[in-house]
């Protein structure tokens, strides 16, 4: 138990859901996160301090979504919600908690949690033509 909150103290997770049933996979820093496409993702333990977050969904037919930021602290949750905006998916910074309050009583039924891969597979390049949708830009202090 040490360990747990002595290793969350000195990291972050990363939640990033949709509330439409398009299931995706979660790519962080070119490795996949998730074996198992879901709407919910939480990837725990993230020690890095750059993130390069790319969003693949199932359905090929929608782009791929990518955002970059640099984590100035640790012992924080940060939430991304992929929201469809005219027609198309962004990723939409919703905030931050502190990972000690963050309620583990309730959590999305269908989130997948994971533990922060540094190695494994790689993720796939998109397909040569095929658009990578940019998020929407919003000023954050992390």
């Amino acid at each position: 138990v040490g360990l747990a909150i002595g290793a969350s103290a000195q990291s972050n997770n990363l939640v990033v859901f949709t509330k439409d049933a398009q299931p995706f996979y979660l790519v962080v820093n070119g490795v996949h996160q998730n074996e198992t496409p879901a709407t919910s993702v939480k990837v725990r333990g993230i020690s890095v301090q750059q993130v390069d977050m790319r969003v693949i969904f199932v359905d090929e037919s929608i782009p791929q979504l990518k955002e970059s930021f640099r984590l100035m602290s640790t012992g924080k949750q940060l939430t991304y919600e992929i929201v469809n905006r005219n027609g198309g998916y962004v990723l939409n910074y919703v905030g931050e908690t502190d990972i000690s309050i963050v309620n583990p009583v309730r959590p999305n039924v269908d989130q997948i949690e994971v533990d922060f891969q540094l190695e494994g597979e790689p993720a796939p390049a998109p397909a040569p033509g095929k658009p990578v949708a940019k998020p929407i830009e919003k000023k954050r202090r992390i």
